[in-house]
């Protein structure tokens, strides 16, 4: 039978196994949460062109020389497709907020500059560069204080917080 190996982590023991596991499942969230931050602002703005596009369909004049390939018109295609990409960015948004909300759950059971960088990083969505100067440290301490907000995300996920 082979031993666990444990860690301390400020003074309290945990399997490394199990720590690195959740250290995992807690990037996996965040990444998931940038992931659809940028899939939403990508798809509202394909669904703002195709607004815009479906606004100016009518004022083509299909009178000339007007080929028909399908049953259906351009402006009933481009209907379907903003209905169809409405009911996805619905669905998404719906995740992103509930995503969001758990993170902010979290964030009140970690040491204040860490749930603030944690915060500015993936609830709004700046970069290392930027949230450096929101909270005057360098870059790289910055990155620091993200490591040790995931580390103590994985930590309370395992004590159940």
């Amino acid at each position: 039978m082979q031993d666990k190996e444990i860690v301390t982590v400020n003074g309290e023991v945990f399997d490394k196994k199990s720590l690195n596991e959740a250290i995992k499942k807690e990037r996996e969230k965040l990444t998931r949460l940038v992931r659809l931050s940028k899939y939403i602002e990508g798809k509202e703005s394909l669904e703002e062109e195709l607004r815009e596009l479906n606004g100016s369909i009518g004022a083509i004049d299909y009178s000339k020389d007007r080929v028909q390939t399908s049953n259906l018109s351009g402006f009933e295609k481009l209907s379907d497709k903003l209905m169809d990409l409405e009911q996805d960015l619905k669905g998404k948004k719906f995740e992103y907020i509930l995503a969001k909300n758990e993170l902010i759950e979290k964030l009140i059971y970690i040491k204040s500059m860490q749930a603030k960088v944690l915060e500015l990083r993936y609830l709004e969505m700046l970069d290392i560069n930027d949230i450096a100067g929101e909270v005057d440290r360098t870059a790289s301490r910055v990155r620091i204080l993200l490591k040790e907000g995931v580390l103590q995300l994985a930590i309370n996920n395992l004590r159940g917080i």
